[in-house]
């Protein structure tokens, strides 16, 4: 017996350092280049700061609270100071190291949840669950704040175990600092800073109802300060994306559909699995409160997910820094069984079993998978989709082919690149463009910067009298914005019109002191996008 018992720890730990031995030294090193175009908007703050512009989107035009995570601006930003290398390396290092931290920290909740599951070394099988999960690789390499959030809410929970394990004012006050630093890094994490601690640490008697209190106040008081931080520093409380996918600002927004909440839970389910397993085949009645105290929250803050557009959300980004709650559960359900030899009652099963098997086709198989998504889809049939007034021809009635969304990032950035300090360009597909072009002054369309746009709601006449050089059209799933700029009287008076040039269309200002400088560097990438093409035959006539 105890043979089989020392193989199988041996077989764990062997399976699991195999497994991030081959993640580290194989499977990274050639992700080192995020084409998450969001991720660098990051680094056009920090090189505004490392300027001494301040927190700005444009120096000129004063602090803005476009970074979605004012902690991950700051360590990007540090970062930037301290080494010299290229945004996309930096942002994909970042990431990267934050899911390694996050990894060892769900390792080590594990080991400090129970002395049984740690002398079986369970913890470790969190790595190679966590790695084959496509989730997790994923968001290793983004460049977002994404595996910051996992990380903070990882430590968050284990300063919780920590807490139940020996409470006192040091413990009490790592697991206050954790909450505050899992809010910081996200606003959305301030669900589980708030409940889940007072939650969990007052089911399993640790917390007393004046403790639960006296924790509340304090992280309360905390989120105040930080709040006010954040108006002195960026001249908003909140980012300004929580106000733009949480409002009306996105009227007109097709691509509603693309980013389907329902398809991103099954994802996270999928992901998560495992643990979830094991929480519905193992707990036993007495873990239920704790359970409960851990299972509110993430419900509360999922709720919210569904009542928000989630703009590259891609590999369930907005649910991926949950995952931390998920694993605990397992553990503190196992540690419970695997004590005392006390599995739940067989006639139990009878429920267990067919509940696993539903979850089961729900999260595996892709009928069900669709049919789900299909249904939400359906219930978001409500926005209205803009199409412009305006009618215009061109010379020629072949149409262009549609370049890869990374492609024509790029074609663009190499056309501003080529532009003299200060040149204007408006666009809303501009993360990359703006951080490998810091001098460029960018015209905010995607409301992620400009309060007073999101405020307002989007105007072309408060677009254009910006007077941006270059306009790349807005992306076709903006179709509010797009037939707000074309049928304005001002955009053809103004603007040589190319529709469809890099996918959504160019404009050019004729009046601009850099037309001749815009015209060249756009010919010259056009040619390489579409050879044998000529940019004269794509000039927008109005009739």
């Amino acid at each position: 017996m105890r043979y089989i018992l020392n193989a199988t720890k041996v077989a764990i730990v062997l399976i699991s350092m195999l497994v991030i031995a081959y993640y580290i030294v194989h499977y990274a090193p050639s992700r080192f280049f995020t084409e998450f175009d969001d991720a660098y908007m990051y680094c056009r703050y920090a090189s505004n700061f490392l300027e001494g512009n301040g927190y700005s989107w444009n120096a000129s035009d004063g602090a803005a609270y476009g970074a979605t995570s004012s902690i991950y601006l700051f360590l990007i930003t540090l970062i930037k100071h301290c080494f010299s290398m290229e945004n996309s390396f930096l942002l994909s290092t970042t990431s990267y190291s934050a899911g390694l931290i996050g990894l060892l920290a769900l390792v080590t909740i594990g080991y400090q949840t129970g002395q049984t599951i740690s002398k079986w070394h369970i913890p470790i099988l969190v790595i190679p669950l966590c790695l084959i999960s496509s989730s997790f690789r994923y968001h290793s390499f983004t460049g977002m704040e994404t595996t910051t959030a996992f990380a903070a809410n990882a430590i968050l929970v284990l300063s919780v175990i920590l807490y139940s394990r020996k409470p006192d004012k040091a413990s009490f006050s790592f697991v206050l600092l954790s909450a505050v630093f899992a809010f910081w890094v996200r606003p959305d994490n301030g669900v589980y800073s708030l409940l889940f601690p007072a939650l969990f640490l007052l089911s399993i008697g640790r917390f007393s109802f004046r403790t639960a209190l006296i924790y509340l106040l304090s992280f309360a008081s905390a989120v105040g300060l930080i709040l006010l931080v954040s108006f002195l520093l960026f001249g908003s409380s909140l980012p300004v994306p929580f106000y733009t996918k949480s409002g009306e600002f996105l009227v007109g927004y097709a691509g509603i559909n693309n980013w389907n909440a329902v398809d991103y839970l099954l994802q996270f389910l999928r992901d998560t699995f495992p643990f979830i397993a094991v929480v519905i085949l193992f707990t036993r009645r007495a873990k239920i409160p704790e359970l409960v105290s851990i299972l509110v929250p993430v419900v509360i803050t999922f709720i919210y997910y569904a009542t928000t557009v989630q703009i590259m959300g891609w590999f369930a980004r907005y649910y991926f820094p949950s995952l931390p709650f998920t694993v605990m559960a397992a553990f503190i359900v196992l540690e419970s069984v695997l004590q005392k030899r006390h599995f739940p009652p067989i006639r139990s099963y009878l429920y267990r079993v067919p509940v696993l098997a539903v979850l089961s086709c729900i999260t595996f198989l892709n009928p069900m998978r669709q049919a789900l998504s299909s249904m939400w889809i359906k219930s978001q049939d409500g926005f209205e989709v803009f199409s412009a007034q305006t009618c215009y021809s061109s010379s020629s009635d072949e149409p262009l082919p549609y370049l890869n969304w990374w492609d024509a990032i790029l074609h663009m950035s190499s056309i501003v690149g080529n532009l003299p300090p200060g040149a204007s360009v408006a666009a809303t597909e501009y993360g990359y463009i703006s951080a490998e072009n810091p001098s460029a002054t960018i015209v905010d369309m995607a409301g992620l910067h400009d309060m007073t746009l999101v405020k307002e709601g989007f105007s072309s006449s408060y677009i254009l009298s910006q007077q941006p050089d270059l306009i790349w059209m807005p992306h076709i799933d903006y179709t509010f914005f797009n037939a707000q700029l074309i049928d304005d009287s001002a955009f053809f008076a103004d603007y040589n019109f190319y529709p469809g040039i890099f996918n959504y269309g160019v404009a050019v200002r004729r009046n601009s002191e850099l037309y001749t400088v815009i015209l060249c560097s756009f010919e010259k990438e056009f040619s390489l996008a579409y050879p044998g093409a000529k940019l004269g035959d794509y000039l927008a006539i109005p009739e």
